[in-house]
C-alpha cells in the first residue's frame, strides 16, 4: 500500500456503513453529506468516516439530521453498522465479526485438504470496501482462500465441476464482481501445498519457489491441461 493512502486510511478511525435502499440514490445521498463529512461511496454503500475521539452515536444523529434537511432519511437502513481501523489487517472491520485471528486462518472452516485443490476460482469483489463481506460468504461454503490477487483474492476448488459451480455460485453473490474458475497445473498445486506448510512464498497470485540457482516460477496465470474457464459475474 503506497506510504500516502496509507496515511489517510489511518487518520480514520472508524467509519458508520450507511446502506442505501433499493428506492434512494446513493449518489444523492453522498452530495447531501459531503459538504459536512468525510464520506466515501462503495456501491450502494456509503461510508461516513469519524476520528477517535467523535462518538458513533453523535455522529449517527448528525447524518440522519443532515438527511431529513433534504427528506432523504428515509431511504437509509438504519441502524448504522459502526467499523473500526484494524492496524493488523490495514482496513476496517466490524467488531462484532468473526475474530481477526480467524480471518487470518482461511483453512479454520475449510471443507476441502489442500492436497484435493486442483481448481481455483479468481474472486474480484465490487470493491475494496466488499473484500471482508465477501470472504465470509466463502468461508460460509467451507472454501479456503489460497492467494491474493490484485484485485481480491483465489478460493480452492476440487475439480472442474466444482469449480465452475463455486464460480457460478460466488458470481451470483450481489458484492462479487466476477468469479473465474481455472485450473492448476502439476506444479502449481505441489507449489501451493509446499507454500501452505511455509516453504514457499506466493504473492498476487503468483507462486514462487528457492532454488540454488535464485527464484524461480510458474507465473500463477495459465490453466492445467484442459483449461480454465470463463468468469461469472455481474
Amino acid at each position: 500500500m503506497p506510504v500516502a493512502i496509507y496515511r489517510v486510511l489511518v487518520d480514520r478511525d472508524w467509519r458508520l456503513v450507511i446502506d442505501v435502499n433499493i428506492g434512494g440514490s446513493p449518489k444523492q445521498i453522498r452530495r447531501a453529506l459531503k459538504s459536512r463529512f468525510d464520506v466515501d461511496r462503495a456501491d450502494r454503500t456509503i461510508l461516513c468516516y469519524g476520528r477517535g475521539a467523535d462518538d458513533p452515536a453523535a455522529l449517527t444523529d448528525a447524518v440522519l439530521r443532515a438527511l431529513a434537511e433534504v427528506d432523504l432519511e428515509h431511504v437509509v437502513i438504519r441502524p448504522f453498522r459502526v467499523e473500526r481501523w484494524s492496524e493488523q489487517l490495514l482496513q476496517h472491520v466490524d467488531p462484532e465479526g468473526p475474530d481477526e485471528d480467524e480471518e487470518a486462518d482461511p483453512w479454520t472452516a475449510s471443507e476441502i485438504a489442500p492436497h484435493e485443490i486442483h481448481w481455483v476460482v479468481r474472486v474480484k469483489p465490487v470493491s475494496v470496501f466488499e473484500e471482508r463481506r465477501v470472504r465470509r460468504e466463502v468461508r460460509a461454503r467451507g472454501r479456503p482462500t489460497t492467494a491474493r490477487t490484485s484485485d481480491g483474492f483465489e478460493v480452492g476448488a476440487r475439480d472442474r465441476a466444482d469449480a465452475h459451480g463455486l464460480a457460478i455460485d460466488l458470481g451470483n453473490v450481489p458484492q462479487v464482481a466476477s468469479a473465474t474458475p481455472r485450473s492448476l497445473g502439476r506444479l502449481q498445486r505441489w507449489l501451493l501445498r509446499q507454500r501452505l506448510v511455509g516453504n514457499y512464498w506466493s504473492a498476487s497470485g503468483d507462486y514462487f519457489f528457492y532454488h540454488d540457482g535464485g527464484v524461480g516460477g510458474d507465473g500463477g496465470g495459465g490453466g492445467g491441461g484442459d483449461g480454465g474457464g470463463g468468469g461469472h459475474g455481474h
